[in-house]
């Protein structure tokens, strides 16, 4: 028996309101026809395609409803992947090759212009200006189907139809994309469906299962899902993770519709693992719009979701680098069509042109606002951070007062500003006297609370511009501005008998201290931190000349 006659009569679906619906029980019979197609050709491949659209339309004259075709599609589609995934497969396929180039159209560039007319072309010696004219009339022929609501003034399925597509197999398969497209907006599902199974059957006999595999990744981006985007995922999920983990076009192709699905299909973190899996992918694989969408995500996910501004501003900058040149290549889109269309037929297409400007435009505003928004929501954390980082570096833990590092690394504004307006800056380095004794008779702990009561004292009743500083142990180091030096002995002479005066405890037990100073006072600028030191240890050196002299007394630098 003939494989028509155990393929055909199929037992017919139930109407419903008009239209036949694909029921499980029919998935047997689908799983040979489909298998069979793919081998087929000519009558018998005709034949096959009208009793497998039979199952939604009864007749050719008839057009079947989109939920009806939606669910003869994804019913074929799975049986095809079933069919390829154990197909045989090809080396290299010059259809996937060339096809890399169908997202960049127009070719900007004149390397990628020859690179794929030399993969389309791959026999020619020489290249015609007939081939040259060929690949940019689908190029043309690509870009106008790929506008939305195009014009039928401007390219109008009937004239489509009646040409001949290109015998040549890769311009051939950009012409057979343009007609689906066209076929989709006018409603021609019949056709619609009929032409991807032949064109499945086709690449399938010449290229192989992979490039068959393409075919069918352009057919569900192509497919009007509505509601149904669901069953859009399971089928792209049925490829596999082989096809997902191959790093080339299938790859980015898969990949990209799982990433590009609405976000109750596909949780952000499921979201950000394709986002990863298409940033590794060689770039020409994706164009510039789909590369900023991405990277544009990235961005979002990792302020949002991860709190890494770090990582966040990385994908943002690249996101603004594609979106740069997704305006780039709208201009050359233009300029293409402005040169290979007559004037009237290029101001049909205008609005389209427009619409994608103003789509980028709201783009580029979105990307602005969320980065705005990103920096404002992280704000208060970034200020609390660089508040603990600095607090970590230049605070002393004991005490609470700046420390050495603090000196050296944040007061040159200040010595800058005082040499702007000629002020003199005063040092007192300010030492515990025995304090060796105090930790000895009491416990460290005691001196701990010494130092830190001392600290709050010298902290009190100074101006906000005077800095109070643990320079280390039992020293503390005062600089004051715009002081002189008998005002400043006589500030740093109150203090001593202050501190003198007071009394300490400890668990009840009481501690008095005396403390010795050393002052200078300078008038010459202090710019750089070889000067800045020489005062250090110039009020240094004027401590030890009062613990010398019996300690418990404010000693004034002598040269």
């Amino acid at each position: 028996m003939s494989r028509e006659k155990k393929a055909g009569n199929p037992p017919p679906a139930p109407k419903t309101g008009g239209e036949r619906v694909l029921l499980p029980k029919q998935t047997r019979q689908m799983q040979d026809l489909v298998a069979s197609l793919l081998d087929s050709s000519g009558n018998q491949r005709e034949y096959l395609i009208s009793v497998l659209l039979s199952q939604v339309s009864p007749s050719s004259l008839s057009e079947p409803s989109y939920k009806a075709v939606r669910a003869l599609n994804s019913a074929l589609i799975k049986q095809l992947i079933t069919s390829l995934r154990a197909g045989r497969s090809v080396p290299l396929s010059t259809v996937l090759e060339f096809c890399k180039y169908i997202n960049l159209f127009p070719l900007e560039r004149p390397a990628q212009f020859h690179a794929a007319l030399q993969t389309a072309f791959t026999h020619a010696t020489e290249h015609t200006q007939e081939q040259y004219q060929q690949l940019e009339e689908v190029e043309l022929l690509s870009l106008l189907a790929a506008l939305d609501d195009v014009p039928t003034s401007v390219l109008s399925l009937e004239e489509l139809e009646s040409r001949s597509a290109p015998a040549n197999s890769c311009l051939h398969i950009v012409h057979q994309f343009s007609l689906a497209k066209l076929m989709a907006q006018n409603g021609k599902l019949r056709d619609f469906t009929s032409l991807w199974l032949r064109l499945a059957s086709d690449v399938y006999q010449q290229e192989g299962a992979e490039a068959a595999m393409f075919i069918l990744l352009n057919w569900i981006k192509m497919l009007d899902w509505g509601n149904r985007t669901a069953t859009k995922k399971l089928l792209l999920l049925k490829f596999g993770a082989t096809l997902k983990n191959a790093g080339n076009l299938l790859s980015a192709i898969l990949l990209y519709e799982l990433f590009s699905l609405e976000d109750k299909l596909v949780s952000p973190p499921e979201k950000m693992h394709y986002a990863r899996q298409l940033l590794k992918l060689p770039g020409i694989l994706l164009n510039p719009q789909q590369q900023q969408h991405v990277y544009f995500f990235a961005g979002n996910y990792y302020s949002g979701m991860q709190l890494n501004i770090r990582q966040s501003i990385r994908y943002y900058q690249h996101s603004n680098y594609y979106l740069h040149r997704a305006w780039i290549h709208l201009q050359s889109l233009s300029g293409f069509l402005r040169e290979k269309l007559p004037p009237l037929k290029y101001t049909a297409v205008s609005p389209q042109l427009e619409r994608r400007v103003i789509d980028l435009e709201s783009q580029m505003s979105l990307q602005n606002n969320a980065y705005v928004e990103t920096l404002h929501a992280n704000y208060d954390q970034i200020r609390e951070l660089y508040r603990k980082v600095e607090e970590l570096s230049v605070t002393d833990k004991l005490t609470g007062l700046r420390n050495r590092r603090f000196l050296s690394d944040n007061t040159h504004y200040l010595f800058q500003l005082a040499a702007r307006h000629k002020a003199s800056i005063c040092f007192g380095m300010l030492d515990i006297d025995h304090f060796k004794l105090v930790n000895d008779a009491h416990g460290h702990l005691a001196g701990d609370q010494v130092l830190k009561s001392c600290a709050r004292m010298l902290a009190k009743g100074y101006r906000r511009s005077d800095l109070i500083i643990r320079y280390g142990g039992e020293e503390f180091l005062l600089v004051f501005f715009d002081t002189n030096q008998e005002q400043f002995c006589h500030l740093m002479d109150d203090l001593r008998k202050k501190l003198a005066a007071h009394t300490f405890t400890y668990k009840g037990v009481p501690i008095r201290i005396t403390v010795s100073i050393g002052v200078t006072c300078e008038t010459a600028p202090c710019l750089t931190e070889k000067a800045l030191h020489a005062c250090v240890e110039r009020a240094d050196a004027a401590m030890y000349q009062a613990k010398n002299g019996g300690r418990n007394r404010v000693v004034a630098y002598q040269a």
